[in-house]
């Protein structure tokens, strides 16, 4: 069941922001679950406090360890991309490689 105001995105929304409150304090949204004018965007890490989708190259989600990609906004999407790493087998420091996500060394399996 589609509701506006229940705080989730739902087809035929732009946005929700939820109770009539929440909608008080959102720049972005309107209690009519449409974005407020000018407004490009209300949510995602590629959506900034002037709810404008961030240029393409911003960092939108930085790498974690030797295995992770970085992660850059396109400057269409208010979504950062999928979370992406290394290919399994690649070599990491300590004469490791990477797998699942992680650096693996002989080391850690001893």
């Amino acid at each position: 069941l589609k509701v506006c105001g229940n705080g989730i995105v739902e087809e035929g929304e732009q946005c929700d922001c939820g109770s009539s409150e929440d909608c008080k304090r959102n720049r972005c949204c309107m209690p009519s679950c449409t974005l407020r004018s000018k407004a490009k965007c209300d949510t995602g890490l590629c959506c900034n406090r002037k709810c404008q989708i961030q240029p393409s190259g911003t960092l939108c989600r930085a790498r974690e360890n030797e295995c992770d990609l970085p992660e850059w906004c396109n400057g269409t999407s208010h979504e950062c991309p999928e979370d992406l790493f290394v290919q399994d087998g690649t070599s990491c420091p300590g004469d490791g490689y990477c797998y699942e996500k992680r650096c693996n060394s002989h080391n850690d399996h001893c």
